[in-house]
């Protein structure tokens, strides 16, 4: 697929999340001792990767010839989604999302000096083009602040509804895309 992705000569390539399946999964059983699906589940079929073996797989897939001529070729900013961010369906309880949030921004060359690196989750604005022609790109972090499931809770946090409502006021653009891990 990057071949395919290098021909169309892109200027920016946007990751929205699953960029990597960093959480390990266990096999489909309904039964026997560790049952994964089923009325008598006992446990999650999705389970946290370590630190090493997360970044493992972001260096396999950074390794990539393909996405590598991608990178040298094009602007590559993205987001995250639940299997990158460190296990299926996690949000604010996941207690990795520190680490899991320094080695994303590490296989999206984010510079050491990013505000990525300083707040909490991977928000992030980017302009593109010329006066007159400019695109705004607003990336969400649905997962750092995010509520438990079939909660009534928050997908986003305080701090970044804030900071989401401050970019869509400006600086302003021809045209604004927002991206989600979401649909």
């Amino acid at each position: 697929v990057w071949e395919a992705i290098v021909g169309f000569d892109p200027q920016v390539f946007i990751w929205l999340g699953d960029n990597v399946y960093g959480d390990n999964k266990r096999p489909s059983r309904v039964f026997g001792r560790e049952r994964t699906v089923g009325p008598w589940r006992n446990v999650p079929r999705f389970y946290p990767a370590t630190e090493e073996e997360l970044r493992g797989k972001y260096e396999l897939a950074k390794a990539n010839p393909g996405y590598a001529k991608l990178r040298e070729r094009a602007r590559v900013i993205g987001t995250w989604d639940d299997h990158d961010y460190g296990v299926n369906d996690a949000g604010k309880e996941y207690s990795g999302k520190v680490f899991s949030q320094r080695l994303l921004l590490d296989f999206l060359d984010e510079d050491e000096d990013s505000p990525r690196r300083k707040q909490a989750g991977v928000y992030a604005s980017y302009m593109f083009g010329p006066e007159g022609k400019r695109v705004k790109v607003i990336m969400l972090d649905t997962r750092y602040h995010r509520d438990p499931l079939l909660s009534d809770g928050a997908i986003l946090g305080d701090p970044q509804w804030q900071w989401l409502e401050r970019e869509l006021r400006g600086p302003q653009s021809e045209m604004t895309i927002i991206g989600s891990s979401i649909q």
